[in-house]
């Protein structure tokens, strides 16, 4: 699985290990849920994710530790 889209499912948390097992994930799509915190190790095992997209979501909190594992392309835009 190479491109994962999750857009507008109301999810409103993601466990640290949720995609632990997607290695070859290159594309997240979770825009338009209800996401209000990010975790820190959410991307530790994703070595090939190159977009990210939080557009459209509830983020109040980022765990410092989040950016260690940033992507370069990640979108937060819309936040609300």
């Amino acid at each position: 699985l190479s491109s994962l889209n999750l857009n507008q499912n109301n999810i409103a948390y993601l466990q640290d290990s949720v995609f632990d097992d997607l290695i070859k994930l290159t594309n997240l799509s979770l825009n338009s849920n209800k996401l209000e915190n990010l975790q820190s190790d959410l991307f530790k095992n994703l070595n090939e994710l190159t977009y990210v997209d939080f557009s459209k979501n509830l983020i109040k909190s980022v765990n410092k530790k989040f950016f260690d594992y940033v992507i370069s392309n990640t979108n937060l835009s819309s936040v609300y």
